[in-house]
């Protein structure tokens, strides 16, 4: 039973859950950050980024990528924020536009309930194949639009809220980018941290701390 008037907390992953940006700092390991940073320069709807970004992946195996990603540092406050929301009993997720092997590697850490996130495909070797299965399954060629992305984080939200059997009020998200401002403008509440102007015109509260999000919850 919670003791909050909210029942979900879902939070963006990277940079906000993790100090850096997973696939960055798993391009610059295994050498791929310029091929990674012209693809996020060039100007392709950002689902097709999340496309060929999966293909420079190809041959890389699992547990490298795995391992890369456990070393990227927690931002300040977030175990302590997840650890209260438990024990209020709120249910937390992860809703990444970013791949399930970085995902799940930080529901593990925290002991976040739910992840929906992109997911990288693997041969029986345990070897990426180049292959993404991306959750937006509604791809809207509209630049600019929530289905323009690999995921549409307020779709995620509310197929989220239809399987928990809560209203989308009773929800709080945070996130520092534009991918995240539809899930900010359509939760109860929406948080915007440590995120630049346009993000933070769609959010109702902007937060430079995550432990403040404590304050609403």
């Amino acid at each position: 039973m919670t003791s909050s008037k909210y029942k979900l907390a879902a939070f963006d992953m990277d940079g906000t859950l993790l100090q850096r940006r997973s696939i960055f700092v798993v391009a610059e390991e295994i050498g791929l950050i310029d091929q990674v940073m012209k693809i996020i320069n060039d100007d392709i709807y950002n689902y097709e980024k999340t496309i060929e970004i999966a293909k420079l992946l190809r041959g890389v195996s699992k547990n490298k990528f795995m391992n890369i990603v456990k070393t990227i540092p927690l931002n300040d406050g977030v175990r302590e924020v997840i650890d209260e929301l438990k024990r209020k009993g709120v249910k937390t997720a992860i809703i990444s536009a970013g791949y399930n092997l970085a995902s799940e590697i930080v529901k593990n850490k925290l002991g976040i309930d739910f992840v929906l996130s992109n997911r990288l495909k693997v041969d029986k070797n345990d070897v990426l194949t180049g292959e993404v299965e991306m959750y937006n399954k509604n791809i809207v060629r509209i630049k600019g639009h929530c289905r323009s992305y690999s995921i549409c984080k307020s779709d995620a939200l509310r197929d989220l809220c239809n399987r928990l059997n809560i209203n989308i009020e009773e929800t709080v998200a945070i996130g520092d980018g534009p991918v995240d401002i539809y899930m900010l403008k359509e939760a109860g509440l929406g948080f915007a941290y440590n995120a630049p102007l346009e993000v933070q015109k769609a959010a109702d509260i902007k937060i430079d701390n995550i432990l403040d999000v404590l304050d609403y919850i």
